[in-house]
């Protein structure tokens, strides 16, 4: 109550005065005596812990809180409630407030045994991250309850922990022993005695002390749950089982025996008996969201979504305020593709808490589906300020950096995370894409192929860790399968990449008997294919992609190349039409249309027939505009339709056109118009009107693809036609090759604004790059090499220069330089 409520007073008669003085002195008593009230709700918490009441324990110790913020004993109590029921992270804070506020007139019974279950905590998490802190904190505490109290059990026990962990097992042992013997008919102790024993291996002695405990209390369910485990653990499980079952009828109401013998029948793929024992287990807090959830979990982790999702939805109706029914629909949403289900959930948690952690991680999960890397590393980061080893957090922001093309920054919260967590499965898999990604951008042969051998070398070692991982709660039968087709495939392609194309072909075939239903795997196989000149057999593995994927870009490209080279336009636009057809609205398949449109184009022209050229460049143009209807950020098809209305000579129509959009869509897809505006005035001669429409674009937070283009194309004017300053150029340029490092427009850019700057080792580094990363996909570029050229002549590196400059003299005005272009590079070679 407030303090206002404390000063009322009033007047009456007959019984309602009598009423209203009951009601004020009982007010006035809580309002004077807060110590009582905020006793009276620590004593009724305690008797709910004790009766296994934990919801309405964890309600009793929060109301004694708000009476008190630093009452610490309330904060060990609410400790307690949320361990009990599954709320890990919680219980950690309390337990931290409870023991960091340390006391000193703390009892020592309670104390100590907060101080020791933190001090448990933290070494579980030493041994997942390595954290020395941790590690000393834990000693911390046992020196501290030891002081206090030299026959303190547990911390004997957690002092054992702590010498075995550094190596010290004899001392470790010695420490058990003390502890047992302070209280020889202690179950937990005898249990920590006998675990000793069996991570030593020493199974004789470990037997001996589980069959010790159980004869000291046969109606221990904790005695016979780990000594289920430990049967378990030896194959035997008729044994295991039968502990297990003893377990519950020595206590019907023990969750983590039911929980136990759930995850053992998991493990045997015995999925009746694995889902009797989780209703069983749900049905003891059937009135409660987290039993409820129970089941849930379990049929996720089998995958029966359908059913998964049902019981969520159920939570969510009746529990609204429920965030983990939230955060399991959501991720069962975005698994099947359905972004606007996710997002809902995850909104809806974050809408009454922005900082929830887990629901920031399933947006930023959502954002990296929907292409959108930048912001979610922007949730991540929010989430890894709160706490920076945080598992999922850390990957998925390796994960995104490597989307976002920052190779570096991947690979380093790759190792932040294999780090803390070194037994991470798919930790271990994003060290093998990136090293791939790493690989695929890099100019240098040898290097390339040093990145393509660690790719091979640690999908190597996922896969043998696969086989012999088990599913269970942590890493279900999805997930290992999921993990193991991308293994397949990240070794595949490093191995096309090495040239061996029979070990590709055998690794993409592993992948496509592991997901049979995955268009990637036929697409990667129609690579082999081609690499071994066998496009009928390409031809067929895109079909059968398609057959899965109607509308999947890489097929159907990867089709039509194999048309269009062969001239077969006809059979190019009808599998387009189809795919259409049934996808109207998707923008790859219209500039996958107009790219049809554009090679007939070329080839009219070539044939002289400028009218039948002009026809086909309208088609494009046509295609290419219904691509950015649907989709106005599509970099490629701005990109491509900025220079066709060039060649078209329509700069104007071109202009006001999307003039128009930046004029009705402020904010929102203008900064792609107006970009798109300051290509076609670049490409006619208006470069301060193009460099106001970049700057303008860059003023209007556009996607990355659009940012890119606009700073990119600064960067030129302001280097090339000295329309600003250099060392900005330097600026905008580096920032678009750091985001997008494979690109081999930006690195000729960058290394044009270097040599502008007189910076020539830097120039001819990234030029360099950009003439490699050209012809690796097939393809020349006379001006890559006629800005290489320069750039090593003014390094003195002549016959490399000469070479460069012959090149590109030889290719001339047929791959893009222009007549004063071809006349400089003479000039030049006349000097070497």
């Amino acid at each position: 109550m407030n303090r206002s409520e404390c000063l009322r007073s009033g007047h009456g008669r007959g019984l309602l005065f009598l009423l209203l003085s009951v009601l004020l002195a009982l007010a006035l008593v809580a309002c004077s005596n807060p110590a009582k009230a905020k006793a009276e709700h620590l004593r009724r918490g305690q008797q709910y812990l004790q009766d296994k009441k934990y919801a309405e324990a964890e309600l009793e110790f929060r109301n004694a809180l708000q009476l008190d913020e630093q009452f610490a004993e309330a904060h060990w109590g609410l400790a307690q409630a949320y361990e009990a029921q599954g709320k890990i992270l919680p219980a950690i804070e309390e337990l931290k407030r409870a023991v960091e506020q340390n006391p000193k007139d703390a009892p020592a019974d309670w104390y100590a045994d907060a101080a020791i279950r933190l001090g448990n905590w933290y070494m579980l998490a030493y041994q997942q991250n390595h954290d020395s802190q941790l590690k000393e904190k834990a000693q911390q505490y046992v020196n501290n309850v030891l002081q206090r109290n030299p026959n303190h059990i547990e911390a004997r026990i957690l002092q054992a922990t702590i010498l075995y962990i550094d190596g010290k097992h004899a001392e470790a042992l010695d420490k058990l022993k003390q502890a047992v013997d302070l209280d020889p008919k202690r179950i937990e102790s005898l249990l920590s005695l006998a675990r000793y024993y069996v991570q030593e291996h020493d199974l004789a002695n470990a037997e001996a002390t589980f069959q010790r405990a159980i004869s000291t209390n046969d109606r221990s369910a904790l005695a016979h749950t780990q000594y289920g485990i430990f049967q378990a653990q030896q194959g035997h499980n008729e044994q295991a089982e039968a502990e297990f079952r003893k377990a519950i009828a020595a206590d019907p109401n023990d969750r983590e025996a039911r929980r136990t013998l759930g995850g053992f029948f998991l493990a045997l793929k015995q999925y009746d008996k694995a889902e009797a024992a989780y209703k069983e287990l749900a049905d003891l807090d059937k009135d409660r969201p987290e039993g409820r959830a129970v089941l849930g979990d379990y049929y996720a982790v089998v995958g029966r979504y359908d059913d998964a999702v049902k019981v969520y939805q159920e939570i969510v109706a009746q529990w609204p305020d429920y965030p983990q029914a939230r955060y399991r629909l959501g991720e069962i949403m975005l698994q099947r593709g359905d972004i606007d289900g996710a997002q809902q959930q995850a909104q809806t948690v974050l809408d009454k808490d922005k900082n929830d952690r887990t629901a920031l991680q399933l947006r930023a999960r959502i954002l990296l589906q929907q292409g959108e890397a930048k912001k979610a590393i922007d949730d991540l980061a929010q989430v890894l300020k709160q706490d920076p080893h945080d598992q999922q957090a850390l990957y998925f922001m390796a994960q995104a950096q490597l989307d976002a093309a920052q190779i570096e920054q991947a690979r380093s919260y790759a190792g932040e995370l294999l780090k803390y967590y070194p037994e991470y499965l798919p930790g271990k898999l994003l060290q093998a894409q990136i090293s791939l990604r790493a690989g695929s951008n890099e100019s240098n042969e040898n290097a390339r192929n040093e990145n393509m051998k660690n790719t091979v070398r640690s999908a190597d070692e996922l896969l043998a860790q696969l086989s012999k991982t088990p599913p269970g709660q942590q890493i279900s039968p999805e997930l290992i399968t999921d993990l193991r087709a991308k293994a397949y495939t990240a070794r595949g392609a490093a191995n096309l990449k090495l040239g061996n194309t029979a070990a590709a072909h055998a690794d993409f075939n592993a992948a496509r008997d592991a997901e049979p239903n995955v268009p990637a795997s036929y697409v990667n196989l129609a690579a082999v294919a081609l690499a071994e000149n066998k496009p009928a057999e390409a031809e067929q593995l895109y079909e059968r992609g398609l057959q899965l994927d109607g509308a999947n870009l890489d097929a159907l490209g990867g089709l039509i190349n194999l048309y269009t080279a062969q001239k077969q336009f006809d059979r190019a636009h009808a599998r387009i039409d189809q795919a259409i057809a049934a996808h109207a609205n998707n923008a790859g398949l219209h500039f996958l249309k107009a790219q049809i449109f554009g090679v007939q184009s070329g080839a009219a022209s070539r044939d002289k027939n400028e009218e039948q050229a002009k026809q086909y460049a309208e088609s494009t143009k046509d295609e290419l505009n219904r691509a950015l209807e649907i989709d106005p950020n599509n970099a490629p098809a701005l990109y491509a339709l900025a220079s066709l209305y060039v060649n078209l000579q329509q700069p104007e129509d071109a202009i006001a056109k999307f003039r128009k959009i930046a004029e009705a869509k402020p904010d929102t897809d203008d900064a792609a118009a107006l970009t798109l505006i300051g290509m076609v005035e670049d490409q006619t001669n208006r470069r301060d009107k193009a460099v106001n429409d970049y700057k303008d674009a860059l003023n209007r937070n556009p996607p990355d693809e659009i940012k890119a283009i606009a700073e990119n194309n600064l960067a030129w004017d302001y280097a090339e036609y000295g329309k600003g300053n250099l060392d900005e150029a330097v600026r905008l340029a580096q920032d678009v090759v750091r985001k997008y490092p494979d690109i081999s427009g930006y690195a000729d850019t960058l290394g044009w604004v270097y040599y502008k700057k007189a910076l020539y080792g830097a120039a001819v580094e990234q030029l360099q790059k950009a003439v490699k990363q050209t012809t690796a996909a097939g393809a020349d570029s006379a001006v890559y090499r006629f800005h290489l050229g320069l750039a090593l002549a003014k390094s003195s590196r002549k016959p490399e220069a000469r070479q460069q400059l012959q090149l590109a003299v030889n290719m001339g005005t047929g791959k893009g330089l222009t007549n004063e272009q071809v006349e400089e590079a003479k000039q030049t070679l006349a000097t070497l």
